[in-house]
C-alpha cells in the first residue's frame, strides 16, 4: 500500500516538465522507447493515455500519461487496496485472540488469498516468451492475395486477415455478465462458508455450534472476512478466466475460422453478398458480424480457399505459421500460472485428505475444511477447462490435416487441374 500511494501521488501530480512533478525519478531515460510500462503496480488495470505512440519522439513519456478519468479511478483503487491490506492486518491480530471465536480462514485465509493472487499476478506479468528469430514484421504479407471460391472472385490479403486477428484481441473482446456474476457469485459462496457452518453444522472444535451467520462480538473479523475474500476470490477466478477466454479461447476460434476455410461448402452468392473490395474491408478492424448468415464469428460461412492456387497455399501456411507462433508464446506465458495453480491444488488436496483420515470428528463440522474443499474444487474446474481446451486443440489439428488431404486428393483427381497455368496467372497477377 505504501508503495501503491507513492505511485498514485506521482502520477497524478506530474506534469510535462523537465522536472516532471512528485517524485520523478532522475535516472530514468526517458526520452528512450519504453514499450513497457515501468514503476507502476496498477499499470496493467488503469491503462495510459489513448493514441500514444512510442516510436514518436514526443509521445515517448507515454507511459506517465493518464486521464483525469484514470487518474481518478487509481486513486479509488490504491483507496480500496489500503482498506483491504487494513481488513488483513486486522484479522491476523485477531487470531491471537483467544476470546474471539472466529476460524482461521476469517483470520489467516485473506492474507493467504491475497498472498496466492499476487504470486500469479506477478508469475504473469513477469513471465514473457521470446521466439528465436523473432517473427517477420505482417507487412511482407500484403502480397499475398487470398481467393476465395470455386472461381476466386472473392479476394482480401494474409495481411488484413492477420490485422483482424490482433485487432480483435485486443479491442472486441469482453467477459459476459453472465460470467461475471457467476464469479461473483461463487466468489460470495466461498466467502460464506464460515457464516453457513455455523448457522448449520457449527463447529465444535471452536466453540461455533448453534451460532449465528454474523454475531456481535465477533462482527468486524466476519464481516472484514466476508468482504475480502469475497474481493479476493473474485479477483482470482477473474483473472483465470481472462485468461481463458480472452486468449485460448479466442486463439482457438480464429484457428478454427482458418480450418474452416479449406472445407468446400455452398458459395452461391446472393445479391447482398458483398464482392471485392467491399469483402476486402470485411477483414479489417471493424467489429465483427453476428448476423444470422454467418456460422463463425468473424466470416460468411460459405468462405471456400482453393489451395489449388499457388497464392492461396503460400498464404494460408504464412497464416498458419503465424497464430501457431502466436500461440506458442502464449502458452509459454502460462507455464508457470498453472504451475502455480497445479501446486496450491495438490497442496489443498493433501490437506483434504488429511484432515478426513488422520483428525478425529467430522470434516464436515470444520469451517476451514469446507473453505478448503469449495477452494479445491474452484482450482480443479479452472484446470478440467484448460485441459478441455487442449482437447480442443487436438481435434482442430486432426480436422485441418483431414482437409488437407482432401485438398490433395481432389486436386490429384481433377483432371482440369494444371500447376502450370496457375501459377502463370498467379505471377501475372
Amino acid at each position: 500500500p505504501i508503495v501503491l500511494i507513492i505511485q498514485t501521488l506521482a502520477f497524478l501530480f506530474y506534469v510535462e516538465s523537465k522536472r516532471g512533478g512528485f517524485y520523478y525519478p532522475s535516472n530514468v531515460k526517458y526520452s528512450d522507447i519504453h514499450h513497457g510500462i515501468i514503476f507502476d503496480f496498477l499499470g496493467i488495470v488503469i491503462g495510459r493515455k489513448p493514441d500514444q505512440d512510442a516510436m514518436i519522439k514526443k509521445d515517448r513519456k507515454w507511459f506517465l500519461r493518464q486521464t483525469w478519468l484514470q487518474k481518478l479511478m487509481r486513486i479509488i483503487l490504491t483507496i480500496w487496496i489500503c482498506i483491504l491490506y487494513f481488513v488483513c492486518f486486522h484479522n491476523i491480530d485477531s487470531h491471537g485472540d483467544d476470546q474471539l471465536r472466529v476460524s482461521l480462514m476469517e483470520t489467516l485465509g485473506p492474507i493467504a488469498l491475497l498472498t496466492v493472487l499476487w504470486i500469479m499476478l506477478s508469475l504473469w506479468i513477469a513471465h514473457e516468451s521470446n521466439l528465436k528469430p523473432s517473427i517477420p514484421p505482417l507487412t511482407r504479407l500484403r502480397k499475398i492475395n487470398l481467393y476465395f471460391g470455386e472461381k476466386y472472385d472473392r479476394t482480401t490479403s494474409a495481411y488484413k486477415f492477420l490485422r483482424g486477428y490482433l485487432a480483435s484481441t485486443e479491442k472486441h473482446w469482453n467477459l459476459s455478465w453472465i460470467n461475471v456474476v457467476l464469479l461473483i457469485l461463487l466468489a460470495g459462496f466461498y466467502a460464506s462458508i464460515p457464516g453457513i457452518t455455523r448457522m448449520t453444522v457449527g463447529d465444535p472444535s471452536l466453540n461455533l455450534h448453534n451460532k449465528k451467520f454474523i454475531t456481535a462480538k465477533e462482527w468486524e473479523v466476519e464481516v472484514g472476512a466476508l468482504i475480502v475474500n469475497t474481493f479476493l476470490m473474485t479477483a482470482l477466478m477473474y483473472t483465470v478466466e481472462v485468461q481463458y477466454s480472452k486468449h485460448m479461447e479466442h486463439y482457438r476460434e480464429w484457428m478454427y475460422e482458418l480450418t474452416m476455410f479449406l472445407m468446400n461448402k455452398d458459395n452461391s452468392i446472393s445479391n447482398d453478398t458483398l464482392l471485392g473490395d467491399d469483402f476486402d474491408d470485411q477483414f479489417g478492424e471493424n467489429e465483427p458480424s453476428y448476423s444470422e448468415g454467418r456460422e463463425g464469428k468473424y466470416f460468411p460461412k460459405n468462405l471456400y480457399l482453393s489451395l489449388k492456387r499457388r497464392s492461396n497455399a503460400l498464404g494460408w501456411l504464412e497464416i498458419r505459421s503465424f497464430l501457431a507462433c502466436q500461440g506458442k508464446l502464449f502458452f509459454g506465458e502460462q507455464e508457470l500460472p498453472i504451475l502455480w495453480v497445479l501446486i496450491i491444488t495438490c497442496a489443498l488436496t493433501i490437506f483434504i485428505l488429511y484432515r478426513v483420515f488422520f483428525i478425529d470428528g467430522s470434516p464436515v463440522q470444520s469451517v476451514l475444511f469446507n473453505g478448503v474443499a469449495v477452494l479445491t474444487l474452484i482450482c480443479l474446474a479452472s484446470l478440467i477447462r484448460i485441459m478441455l481446451i487442449a482437447t480442443k486443440f487436438e481435434d482442430l489439428q486432426q480436422r485441418q490435416e483431414s482437409l488437407i488431404e482432401t485438398q490433395k486428393f481432389v486436386m490429384r483427381c481433377d483432371k482440369v487441374f494444371d500447376t502450370e497455368v496457375s501459377d502463370y496467372e498467379d505471377e501475372k497477377e
